[in-house]
């Protein structure tokens, strides 16, 4: 199975990402985890459309509801997640990260 929606989630946190300034304490090296992170919370979140290879898997998918892929909903629906996986990611990891900081002195 792949994802169809796998490339305009992460077009849609990049440019997440690009246009806010998530949190002062973030470098640009933590960048590329937060992205890995942010991704694959809209990915857990999105209703997934496959491309099925199996006939079966295929046909009861066909009875899922599945957005388009590049509609209008899908970017709003993803925007909605991105702003409230970002809410709870970015303090996670900057709290992970002091931590390590801590017990590592």
């Amino acid at each position: 199975m792949i994802n169809s929606n796998l490339s305009i989630i992460i077009e849609e946190v990049n440019n997440f990402l690009e246009i806010s300034s998530p949190h002062p304490e973030i470098t640009p090296s933590d960048i590329g985890e937060i992205r890995d992170k942010l991704v694959n919370y809209c990915l857990t979140k999105i209703e997934k459309s496959y491309i099925v290879k199996s006939q079966k898997l295929r046909q009861e998918l066909k009875s899922l509801p599945k957005l388009p892929y590049r509609s209008l909903e899908l970017r709003l629906l993803l925007e909605k997640h991105i702003s409230e996986g970002s809410q709870k990611i970015i303090p996670n990891y900057l709290y992970s990260s002091m931590l390590k900081d801590i017990f590592v002195l």
